[in-house]
């Protein structure tokens, strides 16, 4: 958000705001900022302003061709509905909670990135379109998590994959629309403090989204154990509908307790370096 638009807003302590777009907006920046600052906003009912305002609330809409006086009617009306502009005032923060919180340079990425595919997907003249998005995992990540430094799974998005991953925080809320598609959610180990597990879980089944589980080694360990951290381990391998052993030593554990796993190579694993190619006896004069 802007902070001169914020210090604007703070200094003449405005009630309502108008984005009176004569054209088609995209997605209107403006708007979000209003609505940033507690700002609900009377727009007009076209292009994504119109959208995003049917969508959300926050707001109300006039039509592209209102007469200037027609609008001044309007505002005056909004003045005298106190109880009004308190309701739209709640929608704001209840978007601000949300989708404001929520919908991110993160989830704009993810959707370019379907964009293009799909744009690609119809230029290829000797292929059938394919009927099927790629599907977008949720990437669960603590901010602040004291998980120890380890090499990362292969979460780049590129095109030759159809999975697209996308990094939010564990109170992301899942099932929401407006906060961009989700297909599955992804818990990396050690992302995800251990008391927030259960209820992020349930979160998941709630909203119908099945949950791939990463175990690193000191997790893996605890299954075999009459530790008491073992049940909870336990809840987090069982909630998996695909169980990912973080290392190798991880599988291996996951395999004694009799657990299915998928193992898969660490971003700089010596699995994912080039070989160097052999040389002859003539090439090392």
């Amino acid at each position: 958000m802007s902070g001169t638009i914020a210090a604007h807003v703070q200094a003449i302590q405005p009630h309502i705001g108008a984005v009176l777009s004569i054209w088609p907006e995209t997605y209107c920046h403006t708007l979000t900022e209003c609505w940033a600052v507690g700002l609900p906003v009377l727009g007009t009912a076209l292009g994504a302003v119109g959208e995003r305002i049917s969508a959300d609330g926050g707001g109300w809409l006039i039509e592209r061709d209102a007469d200037p006086a027609d609008i001044l009617t309007r505002l005056l009306e909004l003045k005298r509905d106190r109880a009004g502009v308190r309701a739209c005032r709640d929608q704001v923060l209840d978007w601000q909670q949300r989708i404001g919180r929520h919908y991110d340079a993160s989830a704009m990425a993810v959707s370019y990135d379907l964009l293009y595919r799909e744009i690609m997907e119809r230029r290829r003249c000797f292929a059938a379109p394919s009927e099927l998005r790629p599907s977008v995992v949720l990437v669960m990540e603590q901010p602040g998590s004291l998980a120890p430094i380890r090499l990362p799974l292969p979460l780049a998005n590129t095109v030759d994959r159809p999975v697209v991953m996308r990094v939010v925080a564990p109170s992301f809320p899942l099932g929401d629309p407006g906060t961009g598609p989700a297909d599955a959610v992804l818990l990396p180990a050690g992302a995800v403090r251990p008391r927030h597990v259960p209820t992020l879980l349930a979160r998941c089944a709630a909203a119908r989204l099945p949950v791939l589980v990463e175990v690193d080694e000191a997790t893996a360990a605890l299954l075999n154990t009459d530790d008491p951290k073992a049940e909870a381990a336990w809840t987090l391998v069982r909630a998996g509908a695909v169980v990912i052993a973080g290392d190798e030593q991880a599988a291996a554990l996951l395999q004694a307790a009799g657990v299915t796993a998928t193992r898969l190579p660490l971003l700089l694993d010596a699995s994912s370096w080039v070989r160097p190619a052999a040389t002859s006896s003539s090439d090392s004069r």
